[in-house]
Parts: structure tokens; C-alpha cells; sequence
């Protein structure tokens, strides 16, 4: 039976609270690309740009697309990833429909908001996977990508971007998308030089 000091419950609590921190990262940099409507990659950045032209809160865009990609990662990424990853989701969607009642930014430079912004989302991303989660479902793919082929999972996930960028420059025009770049590289920045990513916890 494990106690509070032995490993198993170090482990979880370890776990526990660095998918908190991934959440809060997570969520401060989709409000801070949000507040300049740019975008970045993933499914945060494509909620993002769905809800520019929808009006539909990114939060809630982020839980629809994440749960069904996870769903169908379960395979191959296993139960204990799934659940955690879920619960990560979770997480990150209501900090993101409650952000503005906590953090009310009415003004932000697009230059800081994209480079900050995706900066925190990439840290976020990346926090999560290494504590055996994904915080996004398209990371699920990249991150099976790693394990069974060993590609690196930020230049993946840098191919995956590329799509939503595509998508933003037919949707927002040559301005945003600018910024939205720095946005999808300054996240996919933070997993391509951390990319040893250990993805079987």
C-alpha cells in the first residue's frame, strides 16, 4: 500500500500538479492570442479561428474537437495517456470560458500577444506531454508519430500548423496571419527543441 512519501504517490502528485500548470499555461496564452484576434497552431489555434468567424467561445470549440480525437487515439496511446489528456481538456476548457472574469486584458500589442501567447501555449503543450498527457488532439497524432517512427513531434506538429495557417489567411486576411505565424512558431518552437517527449506513462 503506498504511503504519502513513497513513489507511487510522489509520482501522482508530481503529475497531478504539472498538468495544472500546463492547464494555466494553456488557457493564458489562447486568451492572450484571442484579446488580439490572431491564432496559433493545433486545435487551440484552430478553435481560435473558429470562433472569429462564428462567434462560437473558443473554449468551448476547443472540448468539441479535442474529445473525439482522443477517443480515437486510445489505441494507440493507452488508457492512462487518454484519461489524463481528458482531464486536461477539461481543465483547459473551463479556465478558458472563465479567463475573462479573472484576467480582463482590453488592449495588447498583436507583436507580444503572438509571440507570448504562443509561447505559453507551445510550454503548456509541452508541459502536458511530459507528464504523460496531450493537450491538444492533433498532439495525439505527432505524438504517436514520435513513438512509433521516431519523427521529431514539433516538426510534426509544425506540418499540421501549416494548415491552419492556410486557413487564416483565407479567413482573416495577409495581417493576422502574419502574426498568427510568429503565434504557431513560437509555440511549435518550444516542442521542436524539447522534443524528448516520454509518451509511455
Amino acid at each position: 500500500m503506498a504511503t504519502r512519501t513513497s513513489p507511487n504517490w510522489q509520482a501522482a502528485s508530481e503529475d497531478a500538479y504539472g498538468l495544472i500548470v500546463a492547464t494555466i499555461m494553456m488557457a493564458t496564452g489562447a486568451y492572450l492570442l484571442h484579446v488580439s484576434r490572431i491564432i496559433t497552431g493545433g486545435t487551440v489555434g484552430l478553435s481560435l479561428l473558429i470562433s472569429q468567424v462564428t462567434s462560437i467561445p473558443y473554449g468551448v470549440l476547443f472540448a468539441a474537437m479535442n474529445v473525439p480525437l482522443f477517443l480515437l487515439g486510445w489505441r494507440w496511446m493507452g488508457t492512462r495517456f487518454i484519461v489524463k489528456s481528458l482531464a486536461v481538456t477539461a481543465m483547459t476548457t473551463g479556465l478558458m470560458v472563465t479567463m475573462p472574469q479573472f484576467f480582463v486584458v482590453s488592449r495588447l500589442s498583436p507583436a507580444l500577444s503572438a509571440f507570448a501567447g504562443g509561447t505559453l501555449v507551445g510550454m503548456g503543450a509541452l508541459a502536458a506531454a511530459r507528464h504523460g498527457a496531450g493537450a491538444g488532439g492533433t498532439l495525439v497524432a505527432v505524438l504517436w508519430l514520435q513513438k512509433r517512427y521516431r519523427l521529431n513531434a514539433g516538426l510534426a506538429q509544425l506540418c499540421f500548423d501549416l494548415v491552419v495557417i492556410v486557413l487564416s489567411a483565407i479567413l482573416l486576411g495577409p495581417v493576422a496571419t502574419a502574426w498568427s505565424t510568429l503565434g504557431v512558431v513560437a509555440a511549435d518552437a518550444m516542442i521542436i527543441i524539447w522534443h524528448r517527449i516520454p509518451v509511455d506513462k
